[in-house]
């Protein structure tokens, strides 16, 4: 757009030099000047002086880089109300649970972050240390935005001896409220993400005995991925007392259940066991055996890295609340 400046005599030899538009400059008698946009400037010019006046350009103004949003982690739908969470045809009242939508700390009451206790805040072999170049970490697992944080770290150290690249977190029932017996449903609303090749993530369960330590076998998974990074579709497991365990069917549908929120259940009624997802029958029934059934057992939810894997430096799992029924 051009700019107008305006020269106007007032007196001899005095002239007013206004700037109509955007900024400009002028030289009279070999002397510069300028002025900005609207303004007035006047100088006196000597017989046999010249004025040239020059409109200026203004530097233009750079146009923003804008800022990339980063994709958000996928969010949980406002938490159901407890009796929502029951499959159609079971009948069961509210036992215990927690929401992570209505708290800000770990109930360790209810919860461990690790395997040995409730104030734990350091490190611990992961279940399977033979298999795995992970360890527990107690201080990982946190609670934001309404859900609680599983996450994975890079950290090479020692532990008990071993070498580890990786620490992992995990949430556990045995110390509280969510150890169950026989006629119960659970229920957890949970994210799995694709944390990348090698992760070994589940939603599972572990006995104890009449004292509440834990014992080993039997074992429920009620949803394991081998390998999370190769297969989002889990597998349903169980170990048996005596020894052996089932042939790991995988979810019915093969459904690819990654970095989606889905109500993973759980009904143990009569020592059958039955796998629901969001509602609806995705394993079993399954026969416990009878010394398996006369147990306690506790939910776990977490993940672990295995040799040779290359996880994703961040959540491996969310949980949005666990929720258990007693059923008839």
């Amino acid at each position: 757009m051009a700019k107008h400046a305006r020269l106007t005599e007032t007196r001899k030899g005095r002239f007013i030099i206004a700037g109509i538009a955007a900024g400009f400059v002028f030289t009279a008698g070999g002397v510069g000047y300028a002025a900005g946009g609207g303004t007035t400037s006047s100088l006196t010019l000597n017989p046999g002086d010249s004025a040239n006046i020059v409109c200026a350009s203004p530097t233009p103004t750079p146009t923003p880089t804008p800022t990339p949003t980063p994709s958000p982690s996928p969010s949980p739908s406002p938490s159901p109300s407890p009796s929502s969470v029951l499959p159609a045809g079971v009948n069961g009242t509210y036992k215990v649970g927690v929401d992570f939508s209505k708290t800000s700390t770990i109930d360790r009451t209810l919860l461990w972050t690790d395997r040995y206790g409730p104030n734990a805040t350091g490190r611990d072999w992961d279940y399977n240390p033979d298999q795995e170049i992970s360890d527990i970490d107690a201080s990982l697992p946190y609670i934001s935005g309404g859900v609680l944080h599983l996450p994975i770290k890079q950290l090479t150290h020692t532990d008990g001896g071993r070498t580890y690249q990786y620490i992992t977190s995990m949430i556990s029932g045995q110390g509280g409220a969510l150890k169950f017996g026989d006629n119960t449903y659970i229920d957890v609303y949970a994210m799995q993400a694709n944390a990348g090749w090698g992760v070994w993530p589940a939603i599972w369960e572990l006995p104890v005995d009449s004292s509440g330590n834990q014992i080993w076998p039997p074992e429920i998974d009620q949803a394991e991925w081998g390998n999370v990074g190769q297969s989002g579709t889990p597998t349903f497991n169980f170990h048996y007392t005596q020894g052996g365990q089932t042939d790991q069917p995988t979810y019915t549908g093969n459904p690819d259940l990654r970095d989606t929120w889905h109500h993973y259940g759980l009904l143990r009624k009569g020592g059958v066991l039955t796998v629901y997802l969001d509602g609806k029958v995705v394993a079993g029934p399954l026969q416990m055996d009878a010394q398996a059934n006369s147990y306690q057992f506790y939910p776990i939810m977490g993940a672990g890295v295995s040799i040779g894997g290359t996880p994703k430096i961040g959540d491996a799992m969310q949980v949005g609340s666990i929720t258990e029924f007693n059923v008839s």
